[in-house]
């Protein structure tokens, strides 16, 4: 993995423009409200929603975003390797050209690259800087819009997506249940939500931690 260079490639535009976000494709929606502000990255456009809130750790997600900056280059073969270890248990069918889909703190945006192979369109969300690493990794992937925002500040209406899924990220946010209502809500009636989530093993004797680690 490489460190990330090209940080400064942001031009702001301004609030006028692209402001709730273009309609372009069958199943993307406008966002529920505007951003405060659209930049470019990687030759694409990241939009910028606040993160302010009374669930959220700004500490942890500011070394998240410090960490995935560092760390970010994830080849095909490394992500196609780690495929099975996060989704196999999902069924084959259940993600189809027809399906809309929210990654919920995306970071880097490997899964996000991984789904959005199977997917119709894809809203990749992260509350850290991190999002500008996923501009990179995603730059060949158009199915796919980048926003900066917290589980809190989600910028689409409630029902909204057909598959929605959040790997290793809600266990880190304070109130992890109302994090979790908070993007279940996102999904249609009938739709589906997949989480992933470590186990603290903090506290806990070494008979714990041979079976979980």
């Amino acid at each position: 993995m490489t460190q990330l260079q090209t940080m400064t490639n942001e031009m702001i535009i301004p609030d006028k423009v692209n402001k709730h976000g273009k309609q372009e494709g069958r199943l993307k929606t406008e966002f529920s409200r505007s951003p405060e502000k659209v930049v470019i990255a990687e030759d694409r456009e990241l939009f910028i929603f606040h993160i302010d809130g009374n669930n959220i750790d700004k500490q942890v997600v500011n070394d998240f975003g410090e960490e995935w900056l560092r760390f970010h280059d994830f080849s095909d073969d490394v992500i196609s390797e780690s495929v099975s270890e996060y989704f196999d248990i999902l069924d084959a069918g259940l993600i189809s050209k027809q399906t809309y889909v929210l990654d919920i703190g995306c970071g880097t945006g490997r899964w996000t690259k991984y789904i959005a192979r199977k997917a119709g369109f894809v809203e990749a969300v992260d509350p850290s800087k991190s999002i500008f690493a996923a501009a990179k990794l995603l730059k060949e992937t158009p199915n796919v819009r980048l926003t900066k925002a917290s589980v809190e500040t989600l910028p689409f209406e409630d029902n909204t997506f057909d598959f929605a899924m959040s790997i290793g990220v809600l266990h880190h946010i304070p109130d992890t249940q109302q994090a979790l209502k908070d993007c279940v809500r996102k999904v249609k009636p009938g739709g589906h939500f997949y989480l992933y989530v470590y186990y603290n093993l903090e506290g806990k004797g070494i008979f714990f931690k041979i079976i979980y680690q």
